[in-house]
């Protein structure tokens, strides 16, 4: 206070004007908020967490798959190649959790960077039951969760504002919303489920741990053991634990807070089953990344040069809202596989499959 009435004083001088007495400065600096005090001196973040209510729960999240959040994260082990057993990097999770019930209703596992193709593979195998796949992957554990859901929650990465997140939410009718600028506290569900995670993976041999305080002298590289399928079926067994572990922040496990929410209970009536998708390769092709393209006669062009008879009728075919244009149509592909491309058929509705015009591509 006397260096601000000192302050004040200079200035009132400077300006020809009379000094305010020490008490009407001391007294102008008490009637301020404590709110507004804290901003100024420690930033809106910590202003935020001491003065503004906490409503104790996320809005819109009253039922199961009302609203999933959806985070990346890189994942503290190291894994080995497949064959030469040796060391290659820390492998990306992408993770979906249900606030309501904070089950973890899909996930994927990747070598690459976050991207909207890790988020898109990730919210359509959240979508899709998981019987097939587990079996695929001769995996025996328990993971009943399917289902399209209300509200999908990101934060502001780039890859979460792209447009084949936007058109795959329109198709689902999926409500897209994204997270305010440095508010984490709004992410705080799959924030916590990567951080049990990770502290769980410490316990397992190739671990990197949270810190370089915290590895020591610990060789990483020279004690991984598990590949990258290996670390998939752990996550998968995991999940499978996490789901029937009881959660303080719900009072009760999970999949139990899962399905009180879908079956109901006495006091409260569940919203059902949710529908099961039957198309199941439509739903992950309607996830991966899309380009427009004209048809040519030499077919499609997208990097490489791609044709099928598929695309005979759409040879050089107009727009027919501009006459003076050629018509462009929506191709999606696999970025881990562009040895293909997915056509969506104007007339049918259905994704054909479009292989390279060289076959001979490697």
């Amino acid at each position: 206070v006397s260096s601000t009435h000192r302050k004040i004083g200079e200035l009132c001088q400077a300006a020809g004007q009379p000094e305010p007495d020490y008490q009407t400065v001391r007294r102008r600096i008490l009637w301020q908020s404590g709110r507004e005090m804290t901003v100024d001196r420690y930033g809106e973040k910590v202003a935020r967490e001491q003065h503004d209510p906490n409503r104790g729960s996320v809005p819109d999240a009253d039922w199961p798959l009302a609203m999933v959040m959806v985070d990346h994260t890189e994942l503290p082990v190291m894994i080995v190649h497949d064959e030469s057993r040796r060391p290659i990097c820390r492998p990306w999770v992408t993770f979906a959790i249900d606030v309501f019930s904070r089950v973890v209703p899909g996930m994927y596992l990747s070598l690459d960077a976050p991207s909207a193709m890790s988020a898109g593979m990730c919210i359509s195998h959240s979508i899709l039951p998981k019987e097939k796949w587990l079996a695929d992957r001769e995996i025996e554990a328990d993971w009943p969760c399917w289902g399209v859901m209300g509200i999908l929650h990101f934060d502001n990465a780039k890859e979460f504002r792209g447009n084949m997140l936007r058109a795959a939410c329109e198709e689902y009718t999926i409500d897209l919303h994204l997270r305010p600028v440095k508010t984490p506290h709004y992410g705080g569900y799959i924030e916590r489920l990567m951080g049990t995670v990770s502290e769980e993976l410490k316990d397992v041999p190739g671990t990197t741990f949270g810190n370089v305080k915290e590895k020591g002298e610990y060789d990483s590289e020279g004690n991984a053991i598990m590949t990258l399928v290996e670390l998939e079926r752990w996550l998968v067994l995991f999940i499978a634990k996490y789901h029937h572990r009881f959660h303080a922040g719900i009072g009760t496990s999970p999949l139990a807070k899962y399905r009180e929410g879908l079956l109901g209970t006495k006091g409260k009536p569940g919203r059902g089953l949710p529908a099961r998708r039957l198309d199941e390769e439509k739903v992950r092709i309607d996830f991966m990344p899309f380009e427009e393209r004209t048809v040519q006669e030499y077919g499609v062009q997208w990097d490489l040069h791609y044709y099928s008879d598929v695309l005979r009728p759409w040879i050089n075919s107009v727009d027919p809202k501009n006459p003076k244009q050629k018509r462009s149509f929506r191709f999606r592909r696999d970025p881990r596989d562009i040895s293909v491309l997915y056509f969506l058929e104007p007339n049918v509705k259905r994704y054909f499959p479009v292989h390279y015009r060289d076959l001979s591509q490697p």
